[in-house]
């Protein structure tokens, strides 16, 4: 007969310690006594393992697989790249850390690039896209070109396009040359008010260094969409420049009088074909309305519905096609709900909701893409502070909680700059706060800033280019404020610039193109629509809003 062995139930009990991997890497790093590869670089040598690099670069492992010296020898020779570099690269092999700086973000991608490093490359690229500015867009444009890395050429080449008015008179522009020159031309996506400005252009780039160009002018010209040119400007400046090449004015002359001048069929060419302004509010209705805000026409237009209501909300865009809306009131409660609008589609569906229900928090956006992250902060939930950071990730539509700031606060402003978070003003539940805050997600501390001059909440706060503004808000007598205040973060400074026409306060504030603000909004439910020039320091009223109301959400979008 046979016997039955009965065992106890075990229950699976697994130990998963997600910090294992990179505490045993970070340990063999730096040990040659377990290395099989020393690493020769200008004036220093570093461990290695073969392993670990061959799985991480095609070049490194064509080195280790291939019959090559390195295959059996234990030494490979980097003496082409600078140290700091390769350590940096090393540091990412092993630890999945990368540190990236604007100091060494050319050359990690150059050396990304030789060793085949893909990962680091990409990761190069992002953080020049996510730091496009007029600044540096051009030359992070020919880098792209240099690497031939689409990731990062489509979107400086987009940036390009999008600012070609203030940026064709710049020199470095000015220096590129004729292939560089023809593929931002070629576009259809260039942004110009009138065709004419295509060939003012063309010239200012030839008239640069007119010995060495002239000869380009007939190439560039068919570059140049000739019927969409006025005929005022085509029968003096056009004509007149190619007057010294008969073969230029025989072009001219052949297409203006071959081809119809109806616009439809040709370069749609607004001043600004990708940015737009895009608000959510009820204006008055039952359920809350999107509508956006044409800058070519200066006009707003009902783009959907959507089926709730809700007050004090967040908003932010995800710049291709999307709006997430979330948090705040609805039917009178705390909402956590988090909506993803595809606003070419017009679907409407749920992620994962706010961990922490609040109102009287800030919103910001850093990164881009799937890589998107979107920070809330502050507010408050049933008399209480909310104290943690919230950070809601798009690609994985998940959330992580943060540090608290120092000092609790609602009716704050917030702005992302440089990859990092400024927090403006706010109250602390007694008193307006004059104190500003910064967030470095790398390290994942607060410190302070320089305050603001005038204390301020229900403050209007964004980017633009290279500074913060506070715009508006309650002063600590509660007076509706109309200054406007501008944070230089290389300074850590603020300064006033040009006050708005009168007070506001609760506005939304967006920056566009780089050089402009728009304000809107506000506890006064006022239909106003403001600009501001960061170039000229002037405002000026745009279309008012239809049905204005005061808890609306703005964002740009791409």
């Amino acid at each position: 007969m046979a016997m039955s062995l009965e065992f106890p139930k075990v229950y699976e009990h697994n130990i998963i310690d997600i910090n294992h991997a990179r505490l045993i890497t970070n340990k063999i790093m730096n040990d040659y006594e377990v290395s099989d590869l020393n690493i020769t670089v200008t004036g220093e040598k570093l461990p290695a393992h073969k392993v670990i690099l061959a799985s991480f670069s095609e070049y490194f492992l064509t080195m280790f697989t291939c019959g090559l010296r390195e295959t059996t020898e234990e030494y490979a020779d980097l003496t082409q790249t600078d140290a700091d570099t390769v350590k940096t690269i090393l540091k990412y092999m092993y630890s999945g850390i990368l540190e990236i700086t604007e100091d060494t973000a050319e050359s990690i991608l150059k050396a990304a690039y030789f060793y085949q490093a893909h990962d680091v490359v990409y990761a190069c690229s992002s953080f020049f896209v996510e730091r496009l500015s007029f600044s540096n867009c051009i030359g992070i444009m020919i880098t792209a070109d240099m690497y031939n890395l689409t990731c990062l050429e489509n979107p400086s080449l987009k940036f390009v396009n999008q600012h070609f008015l203030n940026l064709f008179n710049q020199e470095e522009f000015l220096s590129l040359n004729i292939d560089q020159l023809s593929k931002i031309l070629s576009s259809d996506d260039i942004a110009v008010e009138v065709e004419d400005q295509i060939f003012t252009c063309i010239t200012t780039w030839i008239n640069f260094n007119e010995t060495e160009r002239k000869v380009h002018l007939l190439k560039l010209l068919k570059l140049v969409k000739l019927p969409l040119v006025s005929k005022a400007y085509l029968n003096n400046q056009l004509l007149e420049y190619c007057q010294s090449s008969r073969e230029c004015v025989t072009y001219v002359k052949r297409i203006t009088e071959s081809q119809s001048r109806k616009r439809e069929i040709l370069r749609a060419t607004p001043k600004y074909p990708f940015e737009k302004i895009v608000i959510v509010g009820d204006f008055g209705h039952e359920n809350m309305h999107i509508r956006q805000y044409d800058p070519i026409t200066n006009s707003w237009s009902k783009c959907m519905e959507l089926d709730n209501r809700k007050r004090g909300f967040g908003m932010i865009s995800l710049n291709d096609g999307g709006l997430v809306v979330f948090g705040g009131f609805a039917n009178d409660e705390v909402d956590d709900v988090l909506d993803c609008i595809d606003m070419k589609t017009k679907a409407i569906c749920q992620c994962n909701p706010l961990p922490v229900k609040c109102h009287g928090f800030a919103v910001a956006t850093i990164g881009s893409g799937h890589g998107l992250e979107m920070f809330v902060v502050g507010g408050m939930y049933k008399n209480n502070f909310v104290k943690v950071l919230q950070k809601w990730r798009n690609g994985s539509n998940t959330w992580f909680s943060g540090p608290s700031l120092k000092i609790k606060r609602i009716d704050h402003g917030m702005a992302a700059l440089g990859k990092k978070l400024y927090v403006v003003g706010g109250w602390t539940g007694t008193h307006t706060l004059q104190s500003v805050e910064m967030y470095d997600p790398i390290s994942e501390d607060w410190t302070d800033c320089c305050p603001i001059n005038e204390k301020r909440r229900a403050v209007g706060v964004a980017t633009v280019g290279e500074y913060i503004y506070a715009v508006g808000g309650l002063g600590e007598e509660g007076q509706i404020l109309s200054t406007v205040e501008k944070y230089d973060p290389k300074s850590d400074s603020w300064s006033f610039v040009k006050s708005m026409p009168r007070g506001r306060q609760g506005v939304k504030v967006v920056g566009i193109f780089e050089t402009h603000m728009i304000v809107l909004g506000g506890y006064d439910k006022s239909p106003e629509v403001l600009k501001y020039s960061t170039e000229t320091d002037e405002w000026e009223y745009l279309a008012p809003i239809e049905g204005a109301y005061a808890d609306i959400g703005a964002v740009r979008m791409i």
